[in-house]
């Protein structure tokens, strides 16, 4: 493949250079300069806009302001429809840590942008399992699937460019690692299959978060975890652990009560059901753990999403993890016959 400089600038910085060279070519007087690039421009700042579900007919000047006050990028846009200023938090991998709210208060206080509108975009081209609390301080989302169209349909138009050529070039093989879970044997998933992997199952099962995953002592994976049920005091839960589909149970904590009780009587409750539904491959874990978070049953990676040799059948694992949505909730149903007959005088060998 030919050298690409996104393969090398692969910092969030390299990308909000990128962007606001990008927002730059909007303005009306690059037209004569590179009528393809003005027409990008003015299409990506269009876009940005609609987010926020404006409408613009014209774009009659663009300045752009860098790192203002800690801020990604702002872009003050004066359009025919009205005056906008557009506050980008610009993200690759990292999550939404900074302080967006305070961003939006900063632009509405600074006298530079009297008479503009302003709007906070955030703009992410990697990977994360919420926009909750992104959208909650009324920052719109624009995505890598949205840059992505962005780009193809602007190679429609005649005319181009190597640095936008390379950016997209990037972005797009980045997206097919993202996506290599569908192609790939699962032996050959990497990092980035089970991201993509996770982004799919959001699509079919309630997932809460996913994310990497530190245990104390043990190595780290990416962790999703869904279908949330109480049982007494504690949350029951699945969780996929970049391979075993893990029954767990949280918060324990040892000052409340004994960690090792709650934990075997759950257990007894899940393989007592287990029995009674013929799932036996529904097992004990490797080795039973103690702490706030505990797995407590677990279904081997072969048995929930395939043999390591075959590629996934997306239809079926997500009725396979419907199934056992299903097993817990029937878990829970029973706890009272079930937690009754657990002989605390007879524990379950660990």
């Amino acid at each position: 493949m030919r050298p690409n400089l996104f393969s090398w600038a692969t910092k969030e910085l390299s990308q909000d250079a990128f962007i606001c060279w990008l927002a730059e070519w909007a303005n009306p007087s690059n037209k004569s300069i590179d009528e393809y690039m003005f027409k990008a421009g003015t299409e990506f700042i269009k876009r940005l806009l609609k987010t926020h579900k404006i409408c613009s007919t014209g774009i009659n000047r663009v300045e752009i302001l860098r790192q203002y006050y800690n801020i990604d990028a702002v872009f003050k846009i004066d359009t025919d429809d009205g005056n906008y200023v557009l506050i980008i938090e610009d993200k690759i991998h990292a999550q939404d840590y900074n302080p967006l709210e305070d961003y939006v208060k900063t632009i509405t206080d600074d006298a530079k942008f009297n008479g503009y509108q302003p709007k906070g975009v955030f703009l992410k081209t990697g990977d994360q399992a919420t926009y909750k609390n992104v959208v909650s301080k009324g920052y719109s989302l624009f995505l890598r699937k949205d840059f992505l169209l962005f780009f193809q349909e602007m190679q429609t138009y005649s005319g181009c460019n190597q640095i936008f050529n390379d950016y997209f070039a990037n972005l797009d093989g980045y997206n097919s690692h993202i996506n290599s879970f569908e192609i790939l044997p699962v032996k050959d998933w990497h990092w980035n299959s089970w991201k993509g992997f996770y982004e799919f199952l959001q699509t079919e099962v309630d997932i809460v978060d996913w994310k990497e995953v530190n245990p104390p002592g043990g190595n780290s994976f990416l962790g999703a975890w869904w279908h949330f049920r109480e049982w007494k005091n504690f949350s029951v839960y699945l969780q996929i652990e970049q391979g075993d589909l893990c029954f767990k149970i949280g918060e324990v904590y040892e000052d409340d009560c004994d960690q090792s009780l709650i934990r075997k009587e759950w257990y007894s409750i899940i393989v007592k059901e287990a029995a009674k539904q013929d799932f036996h491959e529904i097992t004990k874990p490797y080795r039973f753990g103690q702490g706030v978070y505990m797995t407590v049953a677990k279904v081997d990676k072969k048995e929930w999403l395939g043999p390591d040799e075959n590629i996934i059948d997306k239809d079926a694992i997500v009725k396979i993890l419907k199934k056992y949505e299903n097993f817990l909730d029937s878990c829970i149903l029973h706890k009272d016959i079930q937690a009754h007959e657990f002989n605390e005088n007879h524990p379950i060998v660990t």
